[in-house]
């Protein structure tokens, strides 16, 4: 009796913990997943955008403020960046961020980088010493920078930076856990029931219950949409004009989580009905035998 209660507990916990599991795995493989944000990002025709921003953003940047609030310069400056902020640099510089931010919360980099601006650098002191305006006047090459700190730019201060890191480290330690509980419970089921089609039938049932589960999950989360997470965006008044972008991409990635969802469900499905079908076939053994 005793050993039939502890075995309906497992059963219960697998019922709770195999959906739960999936939907965590689920959100790391689709909306954590590692180096894979920039790619979507920039199928939003981000591009006109950027063209526009960043050369703002790198003139209101703390490092170029020397060469930035000298009105001569700054015209040679903006000229100089709008002929190197090609479409080919900005995706550059994108895919820089996104791998300089992993880089960070998987712990292959202590700190966060810099970009390096040597190519606009070279280039706007060069324009500087052939322009007519400043003419006669020393220009210390120290005036301009060849690397400057994204992160102020994106308001993606050391705090952020850590909680990000947090929920990733905490994501990834709850699905290896759970996969492992799951694992273990589904070993102890086998060795508490001697009756091997009766368990594998249990189990089975299990796995269609859960992968119902899992299709209903899909479903709710696509009722409830997204719509909450676009409040809790923070975006500097400079890269404002890329709300709509931003948004673009929650949804790609959202819909790649629900998606996932979808999969899990039916590789539930046909894991029952594979068990299920066992069950038949060690039956249908048994009576042959006997």
């Amino acid at each position: 009796m005793v050993v039939k209660t502890i075995r309906y507990l497992i059963y219960g916990i697998l019922f709770l913990l195999i959906p739960t599991t999936l939907i965590l795995m689920a959100v790391h493989l689709t909306v954590f997943k590692p180096y894979d944000t920039v790619s979507e990002f920039e199928q939003t025709g981000v591009y006109d955008e950027l063209k526009i921003i960043l050369p703002k953003a790198l003139q209101e940047s703390e490092e170029l403020l020397d060469v930035t609030s000298d009105g001569r310069m700054n015209e040679i400056f903006k000229e100089v960046v709008k002929e190197y902020l090609t479409v080919n640099r900005i995706s550059e510089i994108l895919s820089f961020i996104e791998k300089d931010i992993w880089d960070y919360i998987l712990d292959k980099d202590v700190e966060l980088e810099a970009i390096d601006l040597t190519d606009i650098r070279t280039a706007f002191l060069e324009k500087v010493q052939r322009s007519e305006s400043m003419q006669g006047e020393i220009i210390y090459h120290d005036k301009f920078i060849d690397r400057i700190e994204w992160a102020p730019l994106l308001k993606m201060n050391q705090k952020r930076m850590d909680k990000m890191k947090k929920y990733y480290e905490q994501m990834t330690a709850l699905v290896i856990w759970n996969g492992l509980m799951v694992i273990l419970l589904i070993g102890l089921t086998f060795l508490l029931e001697t009756n091997r089609p009766r368990n594998l039938k249990w189990l089975s049932a299990l796995c269609v219950i859960a992968g119902f589960t899992l299709m209903t999950a899909a479903v709710l989360f696509h009722i409830i949409g997204i719509e909450w997470m676009y409040t809790q965006l923070e975006l500097s008044a400079i890269f404002s004009g890329l709300t709509d972008n931003i948004h673009a991409t929650l949804d790609q990635h959202f819909l790649a989580f629900l998606s996932a969802l979808l999969g899990f469900a039916g590789l539930l499905f046909v894991t029952g009905l594979i068990l299920y079908g066992l069950t038949i076939l060690m039956g249908f053994k048994r009576e042959v035998t006997t």
